[in-house]
């Protein structure tokens, strides 16, 4: 497949898009690696981050596997969903793309 950025995003969004052919009845397994420009936003002292995940129309409930890191001894202070598995400053999140998700992370940066 063919991953590329589009260049007519909204402000304050990037989109990937990819395309490929998958035979019926076979799996494809595709990943995604992406540094972050400054999207966290202070909340009364603590630190917010908020990721949205859109289902593309047309598509099956699609397993998704998320994992963020949280900086340098921070604290976390709540996350919704709550991860699936927690393991220091990893926090990993096993959804399923039949709708539209979001993951919110709030944390303490480290004093």
């Amino acid at each position: 497949g063919k991953t590329k950025t589009l260049r007519d995003d909204p402000p304050g969004w990037t989109t990937f898009g990819q395309f490929f052919v998958v035979e019926y009845g076979r799996q494809l397994l595709t990943r995604f690696e992406y540094d972050l420009p400054v999207v966290v936003t202070d909340a009364a002292g603590q630190k917010r981050y908020v990721l949205l995940l859109q289902k593309q129309p047309g598509t099956d409930a699609m397993p998704v596997k998320v994992k963020l890191t949280l900086p340098a001894q921070a604290r976390l202070v709540a996350a919704s969903p709550s991860p699936t598995v927690q393991s220091g400053a990893v926090l990993e999140f096993n959804l399923r793309l039949d709708v539209d998700r979001q993951i919110e992370v709030v944390y303490a940066p480290a004093p």
